[in-house]
């Protein structure tokens, strides 16, 4: 009886284990044929996806696609929302993020190393990236000579023209002065020139009031992209918020460029603040003028700056509007005298999550974007393509609302910017562009107060 009970008992035993390892292999193997990629983005993009990727899916039909379109409220919002996720392990396998992120998120990353391959005659990962997209470009999604950022689209900061504006301009000093209505007829190519515009162009009532602007530049509540805009001008002076080794702070710093001493951070820091600067000569700007889109399109704003996004808010703001034009970033130096252009680029970035289980599975999508899937891509989205980037030699020209190679063309000559947290990188930057417009306030003392704080971040 007692030898029965312990065979009985051994039975029991051998079968409870024969059941948790039946278990455990079956849900090892569930795990290997899960095979879903999920990507997560800021963008309302789910269709887009769905079609550029249906090559891929054909070609590797054990492979789903989940796309998750994160409703956020700002940048900083939809960031959090995926680093919390990631954090409690239900991130995505690929997700968004804009280029100056990189830094911040490269230790949440894994680089396309050892899973693609860009290029069969390169040796290394970087110089197989710049000969994919292009030498910029490359650089920009680049840390540590590795590749974690693969874009399908780009972008980059040019002018936005209210060609209605300017005519009316034209017309009424061909009556008093014909030589300064001529220097309307050119668009600006440089900040001297661009500052002459915005001071012809601007009209103030009897009181001083600023009825039309020439320039929407200088503040921070209504200028678009006034952190982006102000750090444009800031490499075109020969300065960056850091060092190049990414241990320091340049920002106060002076430099040697072309043979001169510059202050590139105070230099940027008075063109930008001048449109917006009471009792400055370039004053054409304020708060208090609201949103420059809606003053765009009604006619009292004549120029500002913005991403190739920024056609779209104005045909929104007003569908039949027909006076706008888009026309190069304008530079510091003349680039038909120096023969060298610095603009700023600034776009949204496919990355691979370090905690992915898929990572070969990920950049092999990726790569499989890359070819057709990005042109199908800025079809469907109106962005600018990498494929405008081919032809970046040609000479750049003014293009109508909605076209975007202009915008592709320019990221080209774009320097990459580093930022060892964006966030707060760019909340130092926009208090510094506050404080500028306190009378009270040196420009210098902005200045160097903005790189103690950055000091901080390192």
């Amino acid at each position: 009886m007692k030898r029965g009970l312990i065979f009985a008992l051994i039975g029991v035993f051998v079968l409870a284990i024969a059941v948790v390892l039946i278990t455990a292999l079956s849900g090892k193997n569930a795990s290997k044929t899960d095979n879903t990629l999920t990507i997560w983005s800021p963008f309302d993009e789910g269709d887009v996806y769905k079609q550029i990727s249906e090559q891929f899916l054909l070609d590797n039909p054990t492979v789903k696609l989940s796309f998750k379109y994160v409703q956020a409220a700002d940048a900083k919002d939809y960031e959090a929302k995926v680093v919390d996720a990631i954090a409690s392990g239900t991130g995505p396998d690929i997700w968004l993020i804009r280029t100056d992120w990189l830094s911040k998120h490269q230790t949440k990353l894994i680089p396309s190393t050892k899973y693609i391959s860009l290029s069969k005659t390169k040796n290394t990962e970087a110089e197989a990236a710049q000969e994919y997209f292009g030498t910029s470009v490359a650089n920009q999604n680049i840390r540590s000579g590795a590749l974690y950022g693969f874009p399908l689209a780009i972008d980059s900061l040019a002018l936005y023209i209210n060609t209605k504006v300017v005519n009316d301009a034209i017309n009424a000093l061909t009556e008093s002065s014909g030589a300064e209505a001529e220097k309307l007829n050119t668009a600006p190519a440089t900040w001297d020139e661009m500052s002459i515009w915005s001071r012809l162009l601007t009209k103030k009532d009897a009181r001083g009031n600023i009825s039309v602007a020439g320039m929407a530049l200088g503040t921070t509540g209504n200028t678009y992209a006034p952190v982006d805009s102000y750090l444009s001008l800031l490499t075109q002076y020969g300065g960056a918020l850091f060092t190049n080794d990414e241990k320091g702070i340049a920002l106060h710093l002076i430099k040697i460029v072309d043979g001169k001493s510059q202050t590139p951070g105070l230099q940027a820091l008075t063109t930008f603040s001048s449109f917006a600067r009471a009792g400055d000569p370039n004053y054409s700007w304020n708060a208090s003028m609201g949103d420059p889109v809606n003053a765009f399109v009604n006619n009292r704003l004549a120029v500002m700056l913005g991403y190739s996004t920024l056609s779209q808010d104005i045909l929104k703001a007003k569908k039949d509007f027909n006076s706008g034009k888009i026309a190069p970033l304008p530079q510091v130096s003349d680039p038909a005298s120096t023969n060298k252009r610095v603009d700023s680029a600034s776009y949204w970035t496919h990355v691979v999550s370090k905690y992915s289980n898929k990572p070969s599975t990920a950049w092999a999508y990726l790569q499989a974007l890359g070819g057709t899937g990005s042109e199908r891509y800025s079809q469907l989205t109106g962005k600018p393509s990498l494929v405008q980037t081919q032809d970046a030699t040609a000479k750049l020209s003014m293009g109508d609302l909605g076209e975007t190679e202009l915008f592709a063309k320019q990221v080209v000559f774009a320097p990459t910017v580093f930022k060892s947290d964006w966030q707060s990188s760019d909340e130092i930057v926009q208090d510094m562009l506050n404080q500028a417009l306190i009378n009270s306030q040196s420009l210098q003392a902005a200045v160097d107060s903005a790189a103690e704080r950055l000091k901080g971040l390192l």
